[in-house]
């Protein structure tokens, strides 16, 4: 089955918009026509994306479970809480700094890609093409970052009784 993509709808609406700025655009209907779809051709080289966000994803949540198996056998043998949240803490800052670079690594092969791009269309898309499969890596190493940073500020917070300060 081949796919493809009518451009048409989208180009009258953008000649309509052209049109309300210079009417000399109304000869461009006739031109309009003669646009047919833009037919998809099946992707043979290259990885398949979905197949390496599935993978990633996989692998992000094995090192979760993985993380929280250390911090439960760790909390069994822990002479204090706060030894355990500074290793909960450290774990997490250096998982979101290691995810956080590597979204600036797969940002920057990402622009280089776009860029050795022979056609417009792919120097455009392939930055939004890309864009969903790696926000969520940004996302989740910010948010492991700052819980890192909060774990670890909270093991250095001395405790203060305010009975004895009367």
């Amino acid at each position: 089955m081949e796919q493809s993509i009518n451009v048409k709808p989208l180009l009258q609406l953008a000649l309509l918009g052209l049109e309300s700025v210079d009417p000399q655009f109304v000869q461009l209907k006739k031109e309009l026509d003669k646009i047919k779809p833009i037919k998809l051709q099946p992707q043979t080289k290259g990885p398949n994306a979905a197949q390496v966000k599935s993978n990633f994803t996989l692998v992000v949540t094995l090192l979760l479970i993985l993380l929280l198996l250390c911090l439960a056998l760790y909390l069994l043998f822990a002479k204090s809480r706060k030894g355990a949240l500074r290793f909960l803490g450290i774990t997490l800052l250096s998982d979101g700094l290691f995810l956080i670079i590597l979204n600036l690594v797969v940002g920057a092969i990402i622009k280089h890609q776009a860029a050795t791009a022979t056609e417009s269309l792919a120097r455009e898309a392939i930055p939004i093409a890309a864009h969903p499969l790696t926000a969520p890596i940004f996302t989740l190493g910010f948010i492991e970052l700052i819980l890192g940073f909060v774990f670890v500020a909270l093991t250095f917070l001395k405790r203060v009784n305010v009975d004895s300060q009367r």
